[in-house]
């Protein structure tokens, strides 16, 4: 993910980059483990992209 947008957020949210990432992380397992029709269509079933991934994916999407 890119890294200026991990150090806004930490900004924003009083926390370092490592918290960002590490909840990042956990919200990408937690909506993989209870998948939209949407995200099994982007991403599978049982299957959890990393922040990179799932970023590049979110883009093309809203750019398509």
């Amino acid at each position: 993910m890119n890294e200026s947008i991990v150090k806004k957020l930490a900004l924003e949210y009083e926390t370092d980059e490592e918290a960002v990432q590490k909840e990042m992380r956990e919200a990408l397992e937690h909506a993989a483990k209870n998948p939209t029709p949407l995200w099994i269509l982007l991403f599978g079933e049982n299957r959890i992209p990393d922040t990179n991934e799932f970023c590049k994916v979110i883009c093309e999407m809203i750019s398509a």
